[in-house]
C-alpha cells in the first residue's frame, strides 16, 4: 500500500511536469520544424503540432535501460528508477495469476496514467512493453474524424523522442477512413525505411531547435537513450541529401507521388527493401551499402530524365 502511494505520487509529479513542458515548448517546436521544412509550410506545421494529443504512461523498457546505465545518472534518479523497477516486478507476479482480459485491465490501471483525449479503443495501450510511439486512430467513435496521438513515457523521456514522434505525424497521409479503419499509405513503403529517415530528419529538427536557443528543461535532456537507428543513419544520408527538397515537399504536402514519380517507384521500392534489411539486422554490409548507393544514383538519373521531359 505504501509503495503504491509512493508510485502514484511520482506519477502525478512527472505527468504534470511533462504535460506542462510540452505545451510550453510548442511555439519553439513549431519554429524548429518550420526552420527545417520551410516557411511556406508554417500554417500546416502549426496546425498539426497544436492538434496532436498526448497519452502518458509508465515504460518498463526505459526504466530498465535507465537502471543499466553506469554513468550520468544521479543517485536520486537511480533510486527512483529502482522503486519503479520493483513496482514492475511486483506487477508481473500479479499478472501471472490473472486471466488475459484481467491482465489488460490490470496493466491499464497500473501503467496508463492519462491522455489529452478520451479513448474508446484502449487496446492502443494493452501491454507492459508499450513503447514511446505515434498513432493515427479513431480515438472516439462518436466523432466523425481521425485523431493523432503520441504515447510518451513519464520520467524516462527526452526531447529527441518527442521530436521524432511529432515528425511521424507529418508522414501520415490519411486518404480515407471509417469508424474502424484508416487507409494511410506509407511514404517510405516499410517501417524500417520510415524509422531511419524519420530519425535522420528528427536529428536535424533538433539541431534547428537548438539553433534558435529554445529552452530544453533539464528533465528532457538528462537521460539519453540510444535510438536503434543511430548506428545505420549513414546509409540513408546520400539519398536524403540528393532528394532533400523533394522529401520535404512530399511530407508537407502529403502527396507521396511527388517523390515516387521523380525517383521511379520501382527504384524506390528496391531501395526501401534494402534499407529494411539493414534495419532488421541493425547493420549494413559493404555490399548492401554499395547497392543502396547505386540505387540512389539510379534514382537521381531517373529524376533528371523526368525534369528534362517536363521542360519540353
Amino acid at each position: 500500500m505504501k509503495k503504491d502511494k509512493r508510485i502514484k505520487a511520482y506519477n502525478k509529479i512527472y505527468y504534470y511536469e511533462l504535460k506542462d513542458a510540452i505545451r510550453k515548448l510548442e511555439p519553439y517546436l513549431i519554429k524548429a520544424f518550420t526552420q527545417y521544412y520551410g516557411e511556406e509550410y508554417y500554417e500546416h506545421i502549426e496546425y498539426t503540432i497544436r492538434n496532436i494529443d498526448y497519452a502518458y504512461f509508465l515504460s518498463e523498457t526505459y526504466m530498465r535501460l535507465l537502471e543499466q546505465k553506469s554513468i550520468g545518472i544521479s543517485n536520486k534518479d537511480r533510486r527512483i528508477a529502482h522503486i519503479y523497477i520493483k513496482y514492475f516486478n511486483q506487477l508481473k507476479n500479479e499478472l501471472l495469476t490473472l486471466r488475459i482480459e484481467e491482465r489488460k485491465n490490470k496493466v491499464l490501471a497500473s501503467c496508463f496514467i492519462a491522455s489529452d483525449k478520451r479513448m474508446d479503443d484502449l487496446d492502443l495501450f494493452n501491454n507492459l512493453s508499450c513503447d514511446v510511439s505515434f498513432y493515427s486512430a479513431i480515438l472516439n467513435e462518436s466523432e466523425e474524424s481521425y485523431d493523432m496521438m503520441i504515447f510518451l513515457p513519464i520520467f524516462t523521456i527526452n526531447l529527441d523522442m518527442i521530436i521524432h514522434e511529432i515528425n511521424h505525424a507529418f508522414m501520415v497521409n490519411i486518404i480515407a477512413y471509417s469508424a474502424d479503419e484508416l487507409i494511410a499509405p506509407n511514404l517510405f513503403i516499410n517501417e524500417g525505411c520510415e524509422e531511419i529517415i524519420n530519425e535522420y530528419i528528427a536529428k536535424r529538427v533538433l539541431a534547428c531547435y537548438k539553433s534558435i536557443h529554445a529552452p530544453i528543461p533539464y528533465f528532457l535532456r538528462k537521460f539519453q537513450f540510444k535510438n536503434s537507428c543511430w548506428n545505420i543513419l549513414y546509409i540513408v544520408e546520400p539519398f536524403c541529401n540528393a532528394f532533400s527538397l523533394l522529401i520535404k515537399e512530399s511530407i508537407m504536402k502529403q502527396n507521396f507521388n511527388l517523390l515516387w514519380e521523380y525517383v521511379g517507384k520501382d527504384n524506390f521500392y528496391q531501395y526501401c527493401s534494402f534499407v529494411q534489411k539493414c534495419y532488421d539486422h541493425q547493420t549494413c554490409s559493404k555490399e548492401e551499402l554499395i547497392l543502396l548507393n547505386e540505387l540512389t544514383l539510379k534514382m537521381k538519373e531517373h529524376a533528371l530524365a523526368i525534369k528534362r521531359v517536363r521542360k519540353r
